[in-house]
């Protein structure tokens, strides 16, 4: 018997088409939250930009970068979202409030940051790496000090 045709989540009907559009500025990168009722994206001058799909409105607009956007990473809960810039610096918002929770400065730009997918720590701890310098560190606390 072959699986994957009796698998009921395959049987349901999907969207063919886009039936709404977004338009806030230049977006460099997207992504969705867990659940999918959330949408971020970040933009080339430094914004992020929290979208709710089911009211296509803004939830949040996030500024505190000076560059590019060119990483963002969901908590497990969907409670935090972690962005990263080419401006040097990586900041875990809280978006309960639109506040930050912790910023990370380095000497190099950010090209990718990520939240532990299966972290249930509150604060969530996260890894940053940057191609300039090749380096990988793993894992920072976003606890306060």
């Amino acid at each position: 018997m072959n699986l994957l045709l009796s698998d009921d989540y395959l049987l349901q009907d999907y969207p063919e088409l886009i039936t709404n559009t977004i338009r806030s500025g230049h977006a460099t990168c997207v992504r969705f939250n867990r659940r999918g009722d959330f949408l971020a994206s970040g933009r080339v001058d430094g914004t992020v930009v929290v979208w709710d799909l089911e009211t296509m409105g803004v939830a949040r607009k996030l500024r505190g970068h000076s560059k590019n956007i060119t990483s963002l990473s969901w908590s497990r809960c969907g409670r935090y979202l972690l962005s990263a810039c080419q401006g040097w610096k990586a900041i875990l918002w809280d978006l309960q409030d639109g506040s930050r929770y912790r910023e990370v400065r380095f000497r190099a730009p950010i090209y990718g940051a990520e939240l532990h997918p299966w972290n249930q720590s509150v604060p969530p701890m996260f890894s940053l790496w940057t191609t300039a310098a090749n380096v990988l560190q793993s894992p920072v606390c976003c606890c306060p000090i």
